[in-house]
């Protein structure tokens, strides 16, 4: 039989009775380790340019650059480790740089929005004035629907919304 770890009961699923209650699992077993070996917490970007920009630090105070370190069975020289923390920290610059403009962007676009609005209304209306109602499927706009005769349920309708309206003023 395996070793396992049983979660904590749920008091809202005991307190279930009927045909989901009788589907329910009675636990959930866990078998081995919750998470793996290698889990790494989650860092804020703050955090990793701090940490980066520490370890160059602290490698330059302690090592020549010429000197090799082995870690993990990999050999490595100072400055190799050096590199490969500035590599992170302009990865992360590139970040920063590629979301302002990004955000630049968004504000380009956000400010000719409204505008442009303005613009395609008077447009279409120039369109619907000087080419007919029917040219507006020519710019894939809706073309507007002629108004039909009302008929007398229509009619009744909307008496009745009116009604409704004012009465509950």
């Amino acid at each position: 039989m395996t070793q396992g770890r049983r979660l904590p009961e749920n008091p809202a699923s005991t307190a279930r009775s009927g045909p989901v209650a009788a589907r329910e699992a009675p636990f959930v077993e866990i078998v081995g380790r919750l998470l793996p070996w290698d889990a790494v917490p989650v860092q804020t970007k703050q955090e990793k340019v701090a940490i980066a920009r520490a370890v160059i630090r602290g490698l330059k105070k302690s090592w020549g650059p010429r000197e090799v370190l082995r870690i993990w069975g990999e050999d490595c020289t100072v400055q190799a480790l050096i590199d490969r923390y500035q590599q992170q920290l302009d990865a992360i610059a590139e970040v920063d740089r590629r979301y302002a403009a990004w955000r630049g962007a968004v504000r380009r676009e956000k400010q000719l929005r409204r505008p442009m609005q303005v613009f395609s209304g008077r447009l279409r209306r120039r369109v619907q004035l000087q080419l007919g109602p029917d040219a507006l499927a020519d710019f894939e706009w809706a073309v507007p629907k002629k108004p039909g005769p009302k008929t007398l349920a229509g009619k009744l309708a909307g008496a009745q919304k009116r009604a409704k309206k004012k009465a509950s003023k």
